[in-house]
């Protein structure tokens, strides 16, 4: 969305925007919400998705590049404060391996639109969304040879899938507000 204003701003800039969206991206990663159902609801895939879609893929990519490091290295960053290499082997695996994926999905896909509103924010939110949870249980049903019911599947991860896209839409329209506010001659095409 921003990503040629990006690559034109000093480096110090960049350098700032890196460090605050990565700072961002280990802030929210832990948190884990739950429904009255007790579904789990992981803000890390709404960051993973919104940053390249924000900074566009490229910058996204490497942030979440960084992030899967961070978090493999020990920082307790993922779903539940949790961390380590082992998160990489186990059922989870699928859901982290997808994050780029998603990535360079969403980010390559906000760069077509001209002008964001929150309407295209909610369905690269769901595009994002949709890749993380195809592939990420999809590991896992291979991983621990379970037996699909879609419906139920449906049920455990659609409450999360539209709040997070909701959330997305929300936050995308509202940064692309304030920078267009805070300059009118900022044209929101990548």
């Amino acid at each position: 969305m921003f990503e040629p204003h990006i690559w034109r701003s000093p480096r110090l800039q960049q350098g700032l925007l890196a460090v605050a969206l990565l700072s961002l991206l280990c802030i929210a990663g832990p948190i884990r919400l739950e429904t009255v159902e007790g579904i789990p609801i992981t803000l890390q895939s709404l960051v993973v998705i919104l940053v390249p879609i924000i900074v566009g893929w490229r910058f996204g990519l490497v942030l979440v590049l960084a992030y899967l490091l961070l978090g493999a290295m020990g920082l307790p960053v993922f779903a539940g404060g949790s961390s380590g290499w082992a998160k990489f082997q186990g059922t989870t695996a699928g859901f982290l391996l997808a994050f780029p994926i998603a990535a360079v999905a969403t980010g390559a896909a906000a760069r077509r639109i001209r002008r964001f509103h929150a309407l295209q924010g909610g369905l690269l939110m769901i595009l994002g969304q949709s890749i993380i949870l195809a592939l990420g249980l999809t590991w896992q049903f291979q991983l621990d040879a379970i037996e699909a019911d879609l419906i139920a599947i449906l049920k455990w991860t659609v409450p999360g899938l539209l709040l997070k896209s909701g959330m997305g839409a929300i936050l995308i329209a509202l940064v692309t507000r304030i920078v267009t506010s805070a300059h009118p001659s900022t044209s929101l095409k990548s």
